[in-house]
């Protein structure tokens, strides 16, 4: 009954205690706030002395006392473990501190069987003032990750850790992951040198699963977000066991509500609860597709962005907002791309790789899952560790290197240091693995999957270039919809055959050394590219003026030209010989001078 009483107030009961710890206690008035008040035979008593030595006690409650005063260090806010007798029982239950203060809070601890009462009340709050004097404190905390205390950096894990074991704080985690090391750190090793090392796609999980705490050692320095890696492809690819091998150092990679992976079946602003206040440990979220999302760019946004929304408390008042420095791995059949809208920030916040064989069969996944399951959440600790002594100062300086090595390694394009920056993260991370942890891990192999699977990619990333296929692909499927005018042959234009007009394809120059250019009316543009999931047409037209792709009036992005005998807004986009393949297809059905 009790239990169920302490539920209801949201008050955690913790149970029933088989002997009473204050039996004859004897206090004198000197170690207590309120000397009147005093336990006695087991009661809250007050006393009295006489001349003639004699002391008279008058019970004023059941015993209530304190076991233990919590306090967390990222609310500031302090609990007590009450101990109280109920009848023959003796109980505990932990209740805010401010409950135990005033007359009209403490009378509510009635509800769970404390013997206080309008009569008693304020005797009651000074017996438990009194004995909060002397009682055991306990930190704990409720955050994980990178923190700084006194100009020196720690790390909130089950416990709080510095660069050596002696300066560790004893605080306690009281949230809702399981990241207690379980089993044995040199069972989890052993597999690692067996399964993992040597191969190079599951060297790469292991290095994200570890950037985590690199992203928020040095992530306010260098303006680092926290990367979204998304793994995708066929069921058999071995995508989530490569991800459960990644948390694996840091806690349970077990899929549920206590693991480090979860599944996408949620909403995004539990997303952003579970991720609140992490500046340090992965987090997995588990087969995209059970999310029911046709649009993934504002989840994509808001992880990487690591900041909750702003929102209101029932005062009014504007509540601090979550926020979280870490790195976010995700899986599913199908790329998360092709669902969210086509725009340069998507595509630089979000890495993907697909069909990428993580493990080599059955047989290598079951044995990798069989000893993460069982033995995690220790090597984290001694690559944290092994961060706090380098400092910042050196692993962003190791950060540096990496990246200056892959910028001249990747294809030249405008986004190649960008990249380099955010792919950096798992170099750094790699190599501080292999110098630090002693796992021999081949680099050269995992930046070769980096830089290949990035020169693969970066057309995707390039918003100008991939509008641009768009409305190559829409003229040829849609060539009766363009009229064709020739600069040095009048009797070659036509008009669009179809009733209604996109534009016209003009030839400039003469027969021999001509250029190709579309003419397509703006409003027609601009309903092709937000059809094809381009936010903002302005976006792309102003990429395409600042690749010299538009002819445009003077201060503009568009020309005006004559359709149908009226003069209208265009778009004029520039076709060269030399441009790639899809350019020329567009054309291919377009009657060219050649064939007259």
């Amino acid at each position: 009954m009790e239990n169920k009483v302490a539920k209801k107030r949201n008050l955690p009961m913790i149970g029933s205690i088989e002997q009473s710890p204050q039996e004859q206690i004897i206090v004198s008035k000197a170690d207590k706030l309120y000397p009147e008040i005093i336990v006695h035979n087991g009661d809250v008593c007050t006393w009295k002395k006489y001349d003639d030595g004699r002391i008279d006690y008058k019970k004023i409650a059941d015993y209530v006392g304190v076991k233990e005063v919590v306090e967390n260090l990222d609310t500031g806010k302090k609990e007590i473990i009450l101990t109280y007798n109920e009848g023959k029982d003796v109980k505990e239950i932990m209740v805010p501190l401010g409950e135990t203060v005033t007359k009209n809070k403490i009378l509510n601890l009635a509800d769970v069987g404390i013997d206080v009462n309008d009569n008693n009340a304020t005797n009651v709050i000074k017996q438990i003032r009194n004995e909060r004097e002397n009682a055991p404190r306990k930190l704990v905390h409720s955050n994980i990750g990178f923190f700084e205390k006194d100009g020196k950096n720690f790390f909130k894990h089950n416990k709080i850790i510095s660069g050596n074991k002696e300066n560790d704080i004893d605080s306690a985690y009281i949230g809702r992951l399981n990241i207690k090391p379980k089993g044995s750190s040199k069972a989890w090793l052993n597999m690692i040198n067996k399964e993992v090392v040597g191969r190079p796609s599951l060297e790469l999980a292991l290095a994200i699963g570890f950037s985590a705490p690199i992203v928020g050692f040095i992530a306010n320095e260098l303006g680092i977000e926290s990367p979204l890696i998304h793994l995708y492809g066929d069921s058999s690819k071995g995508k989530t066991t490569a991800l459960m091998l990644a948390v694996s150092a840091f806690g349970s990679p077990s899929i549920n509500e206590t693991g480090l992976i979860t599944t996408w079946n949620t909403t995004t602003n539990a997303m952003h609860g579970s991720l609140g206040g992490n500046t340090g440990i992965p987090v997995v979220f588990d087969e995209s597709s059970m999310s029911g999302k046709n649009d993934f760019t504002n989840v994509i946004y808001s992880l990487t962005a690591g900041l909750d929304k702003e929102r209101m408390d029932k005062e009014g008042n504007i509540r601090s907002r979550k926020s979280w420095n870490t790195t976010i791995g995700s899986t599913g059949e199908h790329s998360i791309f092709v669902k969210s809208k086509e725009n340069t920030g998507t595509r630089m916040r979000l890495f993907e790789f697909e069909n990428v064989d993580w493990t080599e069969d059955a047989e290598h996944t079951d044995r990798i899952k069989e000893i993460v399951i069982s033995n995690y959440g220790h090597y984290g600790i001694r690559f944290v560790r092994a961060l706090i002594i380098l400092g910042k100062e050196k692993v962003i300086q190791i950060y540096k290197d990496c990246k200056q090595n892959l910028i001249a390694k990747m294809v030249e394009s405008e986004f190649r240091e960008r990249l380099a920056g955010k792919l950096s993260i798992l170099m750094v991370t790699a190599t501080i693995i292999k110098k630090y942890l002693k796992i021999n891990l081949t680099l050269e192999e995992i930046e070769k999957i980096l830089i290949e699977n990035e020169n693969t990619n970066v057309e995707d990333k390039d918003i100008g270039k991939k509008a641009y296929e768009v409305i190559m692909q829409e003229v040829s499927r849609n060539k009766s919809k363009f009229g064709v005018e020739y600069e040095y042959w009048k009797d070659g234009n036509k008009a669009a055959s179809d009733k209604e007009t996109w534009g016209k394809i003009e030839y400039k120059g003469t027969r021999k050394n001509h250029t190709m250019q579309i003419v397509i009316i703006e409003t027609i543009l601009k309903r092709i590219l937000k059809d094809n999931g381009f936010e903002d047409p302005r976006v792309v037209t102003r990429k395409w003026k600042s690749k010299g792709w538009l002819d445009f009036e003077e201060g503009k992005t568009y020309r005006r030209r004559i359709i149908n005998d009226i003069r209208t807004k265009c778009y004029v986009i520039k076709v060269t010989e030399d441009d790639v393949p899809q350019r020329e297809k567009a054309f291919e059905t377009v009657e060219s001078l050649d064939a007259m």
